[in-house]
């Protein structure tokens, strides 16, 4: 079989472990719907209802359930891996979640109700949990040297101060900024969303997208709100 972008290895993964180890079955929180390749997630949910008939699932019964090639299912139990299946569920079920909120963000560059999106989005977060995979000791340390090779990571706060204590703004975190009424958390968050590299999405409940725009024209042309 070709290459494949690391969802669909996982969905490989996930099906041939349904047919090669249906003991694990019960520990892939993910359905065939989530996969990206509904091919694969057909062939990953007949796996499962035969498991959960007691019966072990067979490469040439499968393909004769679903209508596929014999070849084809036999390749995707020979190319998957096996080792750790809750972790390739899990991964499946992230990429699931990456694509639905994928479609959110276009649906929100549409002009969709932004208040709907939001809770759609967060809703999202809920159902859908980050993969967590093992990984070897020796493998994390190689990816971390190369990083560390390739020199800074992320983003700068805009102040040396708050990059010497908390580091860059890095991908996959989470930030909260918090303080009393009229401290400047607006500024500071608008100043950060301005130095971003691509596009950022900011959201005010308090002050109105033409006032939000005269502040990051401010803060762009290095001037105070009240000069313009």
């Amino acid at each position: 079989m070709k290459s494949r972008s690391v969802d669909i290895a996982s969905e490989i993964s996930a099906a041939a472990s349904a047919i090669v180890r249906p003991e694990t079955c019960d520990l892939m929180h993910c359905t065939g719907r989530e996969f990206a390749d509904q091919r694969l997630g057909k062939l990953f949910d007949a796996a499962k209802a035969v498991s959960r008939q007691r019966r072990a699932p067979d490469v040439i019964s499968l393909a004769d359930e679903l209508g596929e090639e014999v070849a084809w299912v036999s390749s995707v139990v020979e190319e998957g891996l096996t080792a750790n299946p809750e972790a390739y569920a899990a991964s499946v079920k992230a990429h699931a979640g990456r694509r639905k909120a994928h479609a959110i963000a276009e649906r929100m560059a549409d002009g969709a109700d932004l208040q709907d999106c939001v809770h759609e989005l967060i809703k999202l977060t809920h159902e859908c949990p980050t993969a967590q995979t093992t990984q070897p000791i020796a493998m994390a340390l190689r990816d971390a040297l190369a990083e560390i090779e390739q020199g800074p990571r992320g983003t700068p706060w805009g102040l040396s101060t708050i990059d010497k204590k908390l580091g860059r703004l890095t991908p996959g975190h989470l930030y909260v900024i918090g303080a009393r009424p009229a401290m400047g958390k607006t500024a500071f968050a608008l100043s950060l969303a301005l130095l971003q590299p691509g596009r950022s999405l900011f959201i005010s409940g308090e002050q109105p997208a033409q006032e939000l725009a005269l502040r990051a024209l401010a803060i762009t042309a290095g001037i105070t709100r009240r000069e313009i």
